[in-house]
């Protein structure tokens, strides 16, 4: 029956279900008995005959792939993955010399190749391309992945625009130059390009400003660029982490401690009027970094691997992988409802969802007397 799919087309037959399904709403009311019957079998076959097809796979063997960001979390995970699958992997870090890259180093195939790249600069861009294109040239980059990213919380009235135009550096114009470099490789296979976007530019969160505006930017391009992509063959994905922070090396011991050093500098730098306005106990709650929990493993974090593996290497991949990092996730439980429920709904339900510190009504409630 997959045959039928392959002949039809894929598309024909997810439009059959969708007018079945709108068939079965029409006769169900009339009490149809058979009707209703033989749609809803006509139905499941469709949903079935649509997974096989989704869930068939291509011969990843030999197959080039260039990650971003491979010194922790993610990145560093999936290297290793794609490795013990066969494909050729470029992995990326932002130091050769961190304990990440030399991991890969040691555990890696001779598939593997890590490489140093600073995704914020275009001569380290270039670099990496100079080697890696000699390589790859004939075959083509069958996927990059875009998964390098910082993180600096603080709010807008807190937060430095060197902050805001760092993450920005990163997290968006990082991505884009990337692809600029890169997309000739991945249009000569008709390959993929997957941007690592996030919950968070989905959804708004306090204090997050720098991060949220980056990737609600990155999601924007990155449907831009499908757009534009499609003409040549080009699948352009967006995987969007739910809350996996404290399972990935994004709050490891190295990084808490960087962090707390900025939000130090930060909280110093404040002017008296931010301070009198906030609270210098609100302030302080800027050192509560949460750390990275003790005996994370890869099983931590494997739908995110899944929602990878089934992007590269799935014939007919998702155009968005929005991945729960918990059974029950909030952050992207109210991604999912933003576009359903109005505001007056929707903020507090954020709210209930992530209260904030008791220390941030200390002005407001004092200020009244």
């Amino acid at each position: 029956m997959t045959r039928c799919v392959e002949r039809v087309g894929l598309g024909a037959t997810e439009l059959l279900f969708c007018v079945l399904a709108l068939f079965l709403m029409y006769v169900s009311p009339c009490g149809l008995t058979i009707a209703s019957f033989l749609l809803t079998g006509g139905i499941f076959v469709c949903y079935w005959l649509i997974r096989r097809a989704r869930a068939r796979r291509i011969d990843a063997q030999g197959k080039y792939v260039l990650i971003t960001g491979c010194d922790t979390g993610f990145g560093n995970s999936l290297a290793r993955l794609l490795d013990s699958k066969g494909l050729k992997v470029f992995a990326t870090c932002l130091s050769e010399q961190s304990e990440g890259a030399k991991l890969l180093k040691k555990d890696g195939s001779k598939n593997m190749r890590v490489l140093q790249l600073d995704v914020s600069s275009d001569a380290s861009v270039l670099a990496c391309l100079e080697q890696i294109k000699p390589i790859c040239f004939k075959e083509g980059l069958w996927t990059l992945v875009n998964n390098a990213g910082i993180i600096c919380k603080g709010d807008v009235e807190i937060q430095t625009m060197e902050a805001y135009k760092r993450i920005a550096e990163v997290n968006l114009f990082g991505v884009v130059r990337m692809c600029k470099a890169f997309l000739p490789l991945v249009r000569k296979c008709k390959g993929r390009v997957i941007n690592v976007t996030s919950v968070r530019g989905l959804q708004a969160f306090c204090g997050d400003s720098g991060y949220v505006m980056s990737k609600f930017g990155l999601e924007g391009f990155t449907d831009c660029l499908r757009l534009e992509m499609r003409r040549f063959g080009v699948k352009v994905i967006h995987v969007e982490p739910g809350m996996f922070g404290l399972n990935t090396g994004l709050f490891n011991e190295e990084n808490v401690e960087r962090y707390k050093v900025l939000s130090k500098k930060l909280i110093d730098n404040v002017s008296d009027e931010i301070r009198t306005a906030y609270g210098q106990d609100y302030l302080d709650t800027y050192m509560r970094v949460p750390k990275m929990r003790p005996g994370s493993s890869d099983q931590d974090i494997q739908p995110m691997l899944d929602a990878f593996e089934d992007a590269i290497l799935s014939c007919r991949p998702d155009s968005r992988y929005l991945v729960d990092g918990q059974r029950v996730d909030g952050d992207c439980t109210m991604a999912r409802l933003r576009n359903v429920l109005p505001v007056f709904i929707m903020d507090p339900l954020y709210f209930y969802l992530r209260p904030l510190p008791k220390e941030a009504f200390y002005a407001s409630t004092t200020s009244r007397h």
